[in-house]
């Protein structure tokens, strides 16, 4: 599959995205409409999974660089930095994205943004302190390849959908909390099974979208983990920074768990010994991410040995 192939799937992925979270919202506010006997819930449900779409296109990065109290690097600011993110831009062949530093001491970074000349790089201080040179290359080509792919277009709007399912999800709650006290424990005339499928309903929505959120962050990363690679052309510069901060004993904090997808690494540095991927996990395990650049590391050599005999 071609760069350009893959920019257009991620589109249509995000374009996916949007109708399935849009759908299971508009689940819950019919389950609502259905329960209460007011279509009112469903038409607010569906207004607010479109409007939140909107408003995750155009704000998504915004609210992600805000999220990590990101502060805006100027090359005078920080010329090291900014001249890694400058270069590692024009190898990839894309704009410069706007960079940002967060105060946070973990070793930990993300992209953010609608894709090329739309899309924001945050870097926590931690990461910078950690890493030398080469490793922080090849963590900031793993960003620029999400930036390039327009994986982030797809990560920043499944961050702001599927937050709205639980929001739509805790109104119903509530709103069902709310009516049963008003009643004073009156509840003739409620059919267990809408009860039972609304409770179903609001339990199963923001879990699935959490799922699926996680699924498209997974693998996402082993993607960019190898585009990181033709991009640097030196594979032990990733394979050494993810090594560093897989031992890295500092939780990043500036972060909320919407927004735990788009990092790097996993914020919670909850890995311990875990081998394989997980199901309930935002991101793969850090070993096999490092097994995998390595076979592709073999690969590489392979491939220039071969031609150098030509």
């Amino acid at each position: 599959m071609t760069t350009y192939q893959y920019q257009a799937k991620n589109v249509r992925n995000t374009i996916f995205l949007f109708v399935l979270f849009t759908t299971l919202t508009s689940l819950v506010g019919l389950t609502l409409s259905i329960y209460f006997k007011n279509n009112g819930f469903l038409i607010a449900a569906a207004v607010m999974a479109i409007a939140q779409g909107a408003f995750g296109y155009f704000a998504g990065e915004s609210m992600a660089v805000s999220s990590a109290n990101g502060q805006r690097v100027t090359q005078e600011s920080n010329p090291k930095l900014y001249n890694i993110v400058e270069d590692t831009a024009r190898i990839a062949g894309i704009p410069m994205p706007d960079l940002y530093t967060s105060p946070d001491q973990s070793a930990n970074a993300f992209a953010c943004g609608r894709g090329p000349g739309r899309a924001s790089i945050v870097v926590n201080e931690g990461l910078i302190t950690l890493l030398n040179k080469q490793e922080l290359e090849g963590v900031l080509a793993h960003e620029m390849s999400h930036i390039k792919n327009r994986d982030t277009l797809t990560m920043t709007m499944a961050m702001v959908m599927s937050s709205v399912i639980a929001a739509v999800a805790d109104i119903g709650l509530r709103t069902n909390l709310l009516s049963r006290n008003n009643s004073n424990g009156d509840d003739e005339g409620t059919s267990p099974v809408l009860m039972i499928l609304m409770v179903v309903s609001f339990l199963a929505a923001p879990f699935l979208s959490t799922l699926i959120t996680m699924a498209v962050s997974r693998q996402r990363e082993y993607l960019a983990d190898a585009s990181a690679v033709q991009i640097t052309r030196f594979p032990q510069g990733l394979i050494s920074a993810l090594e560093k901060i897989s031992g890295s004993p500092v939780p990043t904090d500036n972060y909320s768990s919407a927004t735990a997808h788009l990092y790097i690494s996993e914020p919670k540095r909850d890995y311990g010994e875990k081998a394989n991927d997980s199901f309930f996990s935002t991101h793969p395990a850090m070993q096999n991410r490092i097994r995998a650049l390595l076979d592709q590391d073999g690969m590489l050599e392979e491939t220039q040995n071969h031609s150098h005999k030509n």
